[in-house]
């Protein structure tokens, strides 16, 4: 189910766009746009830093940082590292819901003819980036700070 509901986020956020932006400036345009939403290397390794930076300082503050003084800061830096360091979810969302737009709109503009290469890599990244939209989302679940339930 954790699959189902991740890729109709991701048809949402990356799909839907691109099927509206084809719509209205036709399919030469959309792949343009396409190739446009995909951030530099540099800009993914930031990202995923900042990511394994939230990690750690989560896996910090669940094994080692106990003491009171600590304790109190704690929070609002987890808070503050977690909504930084999940914002590769996003990219990799609209990747994978983009995927299959341009491959629906590819195969429709073509009467239904998509090449084996291209229908074979579109599935196979698609779903490697469903696996870390779902590892994301997993992610977040267990590492998003929680409230005290005495406030």
């Amino acid at each position: 189910m954790k699959y189902l509901r991740e890729f109709l986020l991701c048809l949402i956020v990356g799909g839907a766009p691109l099927a509206v932006f084809a719509f209205f400036h036709g399919s030469e345009s959309m792949i343009d746009s396409f190739t446009s939403i995909s951030p530099s290397d540099e800009v993914v390794l930031y990202l995923f830093s900042l990511f394994l930076i939230h990690c750690v300082l989560y896996g910090l503050n669940k094994f080692l940082l106990k003491r009171p003084s600590i304790a109190e800061l704690v929070p609002t830096i987890l808070k503050f590292t977690h909504d930084a360091g999940f914002a590769i979810h996003s990219i990799y969302r609209a990747a994978v819901g983009a995927i299959p737009t341009v491959l629906a709109i590819m195969a429709y503009q073509h009467n239904g003819y998509v090449p084996l290469k291209v229908l074979l890599l579109s599935v196979l990244f698609t779903s490697a980036g469903l696996v870390m939209c779902v590892f994301f989302s997993w992610m977040d679940d267990k590492t998003k700070p929680r409230e005290p339930a005495y406030n």
